[in-house]
């Protein structure tokens, strides 16, 4: 199989989701050479606009990690965000015809920081502080 990224012959490929070129096929050492490739998980990366390109293994495991802080991030930017953006930011939480809930509000915050959260390579906590301090929701929704 031709690996994409390096035009060249290859025989042990993984596929890369960057939505900038669709699904594609590259070698490991193009793809870890273009940081499309996590070898913690060995597997290509996805992109996830406009933040970059990670491993979803590792948001997932990210979140995992993150669930029991889910509240209280959430209090830090229900407390720091005016009332149409807080209004706004349940807007993208509440997605069914159930009733509010925080607990799934909490978990669908952690999932959100997560993706954008190792996909900047920071810490959770500085995309809550960039929230905060902007009095958006766009670092995690742009």
């Amino acid at each position: 199989m031709n690996c994409q990224l390096g035009n060249h012959e290859a025989y042990h490929i993984v596929s890369l989701n960057i939505q900038s070129r669709g699904l594609f096929f590259a070698c490991v050492p193009c793809a870890r050479e273009h940081g499309y490739f996590c070898d913690r998980h060995g597997v290509g990366h996805y992109e996830y606009p406009p933040d970059g390109t990670t491993c979803p293994i590792c948001v997932n495991e990210t979140a995992e990690r993150n669930r029991g802080r889910g509240k209280k991030f959430l209090q830090q930017i229900y407390e720091a965000l005016p009332v149409e953006v807080y209004l706004d930011l349940n807007d993208y939480f509440d997605t069914g015809n159930e009733p509010p809930n925080l607990a799934w509000r909490a978990h669908r915050l952690i999932t959100e920081l997560s993706l954008r959260a190792c996909c900047r390579h920071v810490p959770l906590s500085v995309i809550v502080k960039e929230i905060c301090r902007t009095k958006s929701i766009r670092p995690i929704f742009p």
